[in-house]
């Protein structure tokens, strides 16, 4: 099962100085992550209690600005579909985590996602209530790096979106605290890596 996002902002070119996406910044976050069925892989079913599936689990994370000066990173773990009450199967992850910048592991993280249809119109349209959560723990902290970090910090995404065949539409909001364990407000930077942002959506399905 793949799944991911790729998030643009300000397509414009910003003169706010203030903006955390001004003019000189990078554009861009791309999050995909793939999972490979162990199941599949070796013929034999590895089900138990409310775990459906086991797989080899990664995740990528790229923020589309210079090798050292964004969020290169991969992840590489197990992963699994558990039955979860009202919520039906939801993924649950856990990686260790390569830093590409710097070329080391640095702690680890749990993901979740979920994906729950829980307002039917007939047989040809719904609305979900779909999301995830990225927590990174047991990092190395530094606060004097380039751009400081923390030992944890995570994310939180939460959409309510209209899906019919060929089309959806929604909104989402997205609550971070020092996402990446990128220390808020820190460093020569000032990266702000604490807050919400808001995401409207109207989507074709190919």
């Amino acid at each position: 099962m793949d799944a991911g996002e790729l998030d643009v902002f300000n397509l414009g070119s910003s003169d706010d100085s203030s903006s955390d996406k001004s003019s000189d910044s990078s554009k861009m976050f791309l999050k995909f992550s793939p999972r490979f069925s162990l199941d599949a892989m070796t013929g034999k079913d590895l089900s138990f209690g409310p775990v459906q599936e086991v797989y080899v689990a990664t995740l990528f994370n790229w923020g589309g600005g210079e090798i050292g000066g964004d969020v290169n990173n991969s992840f590489w773990g197990i992963g699994s579909d558990v039955m979860v009450p009202w919520f039906g199967k939801v993924g649950m992850n856990l990686y260790g985590l390569y830093n590409i910048n710097i070329k080391d592991w640095n702690g680890f993280q749990f993901s979740m996602n979920w994906f729950k249809p829980f307002v039917h119109f007939g047989s040809t349209s719904f609305i979900a209530y779909q999301g995830y959560i990225d927590y990174q723990f047991a990092a190395d902290a530094d606060s004097t790096a380039f751009v400081p970090t923390t030992d944890n910090g995570g994310v939180m995404f939460n959409g309510i979106y209209w899906h019919s065949d060929r089309y959806a539409l929604g909104y989402g909001i997205k609550f971070y605290n020092d996402v990446y364990t990128v220390k808020d407000g820190a460093g020569v930077l000032g990266l702000e890596s604490t807050g919400f942002s808001h995401y409207f959506a109207a989507t074709y399905k190919f």
